[in-house]
């Protein structure tokens, strides 16, 4: 995704198909997945808070713990895309479920 697609994202904010979380919480990323699989899909950006700070994350092991971590906490089993963004020399992943 170009960077202006997602930044403008974060410019319209959290509604009913796009969350934001600032940190890692596996938890709370399970239950913002569930809900929008219960839905008809959505996007958590995980790296911004929800007043649009954008903080980024650590990737260097998130990315496969997470999928790894995720398949187990939701069921049945959904397919989840993981992408890695970088705003400002800031990793931002981009989860994405429908």
């Amino acid at each position: 995704m170009e960077n202006n697609k997602l930044l403008h994202l974060i410019d319209k904010g959290e509604n009913e198909t796009l969350a934001f979380l600032a940190s890692f919480d596996l938890d709370i990323i399970a239950v913002v997945l569930s809900g929008f699989l219960n839905q008809k899909g959505g996007n958590l950006l995980l790296g911004v808070s929800p007043d649009k700070d954008i903080s980024g994350v650590n990737t260097d092991y998130i990315i496969d713990e997470m999928r790894n971590q995720l398949s187990q906490k939701i069921t049945p089993e959904s397919p989840i895309e993981i992408i890695e963004e970088d705003i400002d020399d800031k990793k931002i992943l981009l989860l994405k479920v429908s």
